[in-house]
């Protein structure tokens, strides 16, 4: 049975080495080494701060990069990758289809690549500048022009859910790639 996707986090990485037989301890000086000869699932979703990854002459439909560090892409092709709040990530000489990227991914350096798609989810900035202070001046007109606490609280409440809302929404749309929809 062929697995579709593989989620390496510090608790299951030596579980997954020892499984999968991957090369290298994991260190800067002995990284793990994922190639064409490795045996990977067609998804690989990184969430490690940890452990140094070499990923060299893949081919995969998706590598997700959510908080995650020290990690080399060099001339693999993917069909989707997802950089979000990553540091020391390198991709260099790859074929991309479809680059995400989110808040705080500049801190991964992109090396003569060919992207096909760059879509830039900068969604969560807008709801901080834009959504929160319109909840702060609905609390205050409500409060200090009708002088009434639960309109100006009930308004505040709106605008949360609205908040969350658009939030769910956003984190549908990360699942939705990583699955591959």
């Amino acid at each position: 049975m062929q697995i579709d996707s593989i989620i390496i986090t510090r608790r299951n990485f030596d579980k997954f080495r020892r499984q999968y037989g991957w090369k290298g301890q994991g260190t800067k000086e002995d990284p793990v080494i994922l190639d064409k000869d490795s045996s990977i699932a067609p998804r690989l979703i990184f969430n490690v701060k940890k452990y140094h990854f070499h990923l060299r002459t893949l081919n995969l439909k998706c590598i997700d990069l959510k908080y995650s560090r020290n990690i080399l892409i060099e001339n693999c092709t993917l069909h989707t990758l997802y950089l979000s709040n990553c540091k020391n990530v390198i991709v260099r000489g790859s074929t991309i289809n479809q680059l995400v990227t989110e808040f705080r991914w500049k801190k991964a350096t992109l090396e003569s690549n060919t992207i096909e798609n760059h879509q830039k989810n900068t969604f969560h900035i807008y709801l901080l500048f834009i959504l929160l202070p319109s909840a702060i001046l609905c609390f205050l007109l409500f409060y200090f022009i009708n002088f009434n606490l639960f309109f100006a609280v009930v308004g505040v409440i709106l605008i949360f859910i609205l908040i969350i809302y658009c939030e769910i929404l956003s984190e549908q749309q990360r699942y939705c790639l990583r699955k591959g929809r």
